[in-house]
């Protein structure tokens, strides 16, 4: 078994979705990798009415620059990294313990 963590962009700072896939399967890879760029963009979509105000001449023109910057980098892990990354994180562990 492969594991993978998978981050998608935009072409903006800060717009980014990690998720992992654990598979032997290349094919099944680039579904999930094409599936999570495509999550991404959509929640990171812009206005496409505001293309005069981002310096466009059109929406297509904007829609057009903005997927085609959308993508994902592919990074192969081990096996102990894939667990620690995807292990569930408790509600208590999110609470910072004071200092005495």
């Amino acid at each position: 078994m492969k594991y993978y963590r998978v981050t998608a962009y935009t072409m903006y700072c800060g717009e980014k979705m990690t998720d992992y896939i654990a598979t032997e399967d290349e094919e099944e890879l680039q579904t999930f990798v094409q599936k999570l760029i495509e999550d991404n963009a959509a929640e990171w979509e812009p206005h496409w009415a505001d293309y005069a105000e981002e310096g466009y001449e059109s929406q297509e023109d904007w829609e057009d620059e903005y997927y085609g910057s959308c993508g994902a980098t592919v990074d192969e892990i081990t096996e102990a990294e894939y667990k620690e990354e995807t292990k569930p994180v408790w509600p208590f562990e999110l609470v910072r313990k004071e200092e005495v």
